[in-house]
């Protein structure tokens, strides 16, 4: 398992343990594993000797199991050069792991604390676009309300002038969506006077009254306007649709944007913009 996540024994420390448990002509082989002769590791082996399952039984202390496994491996032919080379017993286990630990730290704090660097660069910087927030005493809290809401009413004019506010201004989203431009043009464009032949224009002249001269009849001056009403009524209803869409877009923008740390009034400006939409 340690060779699949450790290939190549960088990060291992190998325990071997039960010692007293090895067969006898194996001492040899074993003590070269435990020098990392066999199998390299960067980090080496440790050799411990743990309570027996009876030793347990018998609630051995700690303290007496460390010096029955350092007094096993002092007398031991083959292990005791382990325990001079601090290869032995769990408390080189402990120190070994021990420095392990400390060196892994010390090698990670620089690239913690860039972490740490940029997370309160980033939150510095989210603290700018907060508000300090309204003054606690009354007085205070009445003028800074004031101010809020006439900063308010100066962007929703700016908006009504077309001045750029946030992103695009209200005359310019409008000429960029295609069909209302074109509607637009084709209003601009329209003629006053269409289809009028000869005829037509002589049979107006039969209808004058007392008019001054350049004035048509109204009557016939309201029939033919009321053609040219009609051609226009649906793209002019069309437009007038785009730019209501466009204006609630447009004002969305402003509130979120000026009450955005004032849930409150944010949600109240809303409801009264959204009850007068209905109305109209």
């Amino acid at each position: 398992m340690a060779q699949e996540v450790d290939p190549d024994g960088k990060r291992t420390v190998a325990i071997l343990t039960k010692p007293d448990l090895i067969d006898r002509g194996t001492e040899t082989t074993i003590l070269e594993i435990a020098q990392n002769k066999t199998i390299p590791l960067r980090k080496g082996y440790i050799m411990v000797k743990c309570r027996g399952q009876q030793q347990i039984n018998e609630k051995m202390s700690l303290e007496e199991a460390a010096q029955k496994e350092r007094d096993f491996f002092q007398k031991h032919n083959f292990f005791r050069c382990l325990l001079n080379e601090d290869k032995a017993t769990i408390k080189s286990l402990a120190i070994k792991l021990t420095h392990h630990l400390v060196d892994h730290i010390k090698k990670s704090l620089p690239q913690l604390n860039e972490q740490i660097k940029k997370q309160v660069w980033e939150v510095r910087n989210e603290l700018k676009d907060c508000e300090a927030g309204p003054p606690q005493d009354t007085k205070g809290a009445k003028l800074f309300l004031t101010e809020t809401i006439k900063e308010f009413n100066e962007q929703i004019n700016s908006i009504s002038l077309g001045e750029l506010i946030i992103k695009e201004n209200l005359f310019v989203q409008l000429r960029r969506n295609s069909r209302s431009g074109t509607i637009i043009l084709m209003i601009q464009r329209y003629p006053v006077i269409n289809n009028l032949t000869e005829e037509k224009i002589t049979r107006s002249q039969d209808y004058r009254g007392r008019e001054l001269l350049g004035f048509s009849n109204y009557r016939m001056f309201e029939k033919v306007l009321q053609g040219h009403v009609a051609t226009l009524e649906d793209p002019a209803i069309y437009l007038l649709n785009t730019i209501k869409d466009i204006v609630i877009k447009q004002f969305t923008d402003a509130v979120n944007q000026c009450f955005q740390n004032y849930p409150a009034l944010l949600k109240i400006t809303m409801l009264m913009f959204n009850q007068n939409i209905a109305l109209d």
